[in-house]
């Protein structure tokens, strides 16, 4: 249900951004942490709720880490991804009552996602409680992508593109040394700006493999269909 690599993609994606960089400020405007800060603490987090699942996470447990945050780190942090009861009523009734007709129904239940996958922790005066490690570990790997679209959907896609596409081609490069990129294509062919091509193409033994990095969400019916 979940995987390490998920966690740790958000590191290669978003890590190494500059602490002026547009993204930055958006996040810690809307969150009040670095990015940095939130990834590393949800590594910690989910840590955590792996060891001792069902336990009651305390701010004290992040006390041997907590010096080298910003001051309220860890409290801002926790707070940023947790509601109380009667939070999480009013956050349920709302996403109820933005719902049009077709999300209404009984089929659409089996596709659509939790709500709380916005909030994965449930807060009291003791602590906080992890409703559901899946839903926790699926809410983590995407925070940071959904957030900061959410913020300002058509600038993050128009750099988001890019970053996902360098990404991608990390990641392949070391496998496929021969892997050809746009910039190649555009030098073969002539570098057109009304001309589209693929974004990258690897070439394995006498197949052709054409690839188009798209940084973009999949629809959760899309997800699931066969």
């Amino acid at each position: 249900p979940y995987t390490v690599q998920r966690i740790a993609r958000q590191f290669v994606l978003f890590g190494h951004i500059e602490p002026n960089h547009r993204f930055q400020g958006l996040f810690r405007t809307a969150i009040g942490l670095s990015i940095n800060e939130f990834l590393e603490l949800s590594v910690i987090l989910l840590t955590h709720v792996q060891s001792k699942p069902g336990a009651v996470i305390s701010e004290n447990f992040f006390s041997p880490v907590v010096a080298t945050y910003s001051p309220n780190a860890v409290h801002i942090f926790l707070n940023s991804i947790s509601l109380d009861v009667t939070s999480a009523r009013a956050w349920l009734e709302q996403i109820e009552a933005q719902k049009d007709e077709r999300e209404r129904t009984v089929d659409y239940e089996f596709v659509e996602q939790s709500p709380l996958i916005r909030f994965p922790l449930l807060r009291n005066n003791t602590g906080y409680m992890c409703i559901s490690p899946v839903l926790l570990h699926h809410s983590l790997q995407f925070f940071l992508y959904d957030t900061l679209k959410e913020l300002d959907a058509e600038g993050f896609m128009e750099k988001f593109g890019a970053m996902f596409e360098t990404y991608v081609k990390n990641n392949l490069q070391p496998v496929f040394p021969a892997l050809l990129t746009e910039a190649d294509f555009r030098e073969h062919f002539g570098n057109q700006n009304d001309q589209k091509v693929v974004d990258f193409l690897i070439v394995d033994g006498e197949n052709n493999i054409f690839i188009d990095a798209k940084g973009v969400a999949m629809s959760w019916i899309g997800m699931v269909t066969h």
